[in-house]
């Protein structure tokens, strides 16, 4: 049986209300529902892709966009925009 960590989020309250019924309907729990959507979505790919970008990157970081960097950073952005809701889909706002 995998180690669980417990954590609270907040959130709006209509996000809420549509994770209530969501996993009402589903007969889930709450944190079960989260966190397989979490893990549906991959966020391992997402915290792979992070730690290959320094936290404090200098200008010579920054300019090593190219090659096979280049070819892996937009395989995991374009997997990541994907996703269902879309990481970076702003069309519901």
């Amino acid at each position: 049986m995998p180690t669980l960590k417990r954590v609270s989020i907040s959130m709006p309250i209509e996000l809420a209300d549509d994770l209530d019924y969501i996993s009402g309907r589903l007969g889930v729990s709450r944190s079960g529902f989260v966190s397989q959507m979490l893990l549906a979505g991959d966020i391992h790919q997402l915290r792979t892709l992070l730690s290959h970008i320094p936290e404090q990157p200098s200008d010579g970081d920054l300019k090593r966009f190219r090659g096979d960097s280049k070819a892996y950073i937009e395989n995991a952005l374009a997997n990541l925009q994907a996703m269902q809701g879309g990481l970076f889909d702003d069309s519901g706002n």
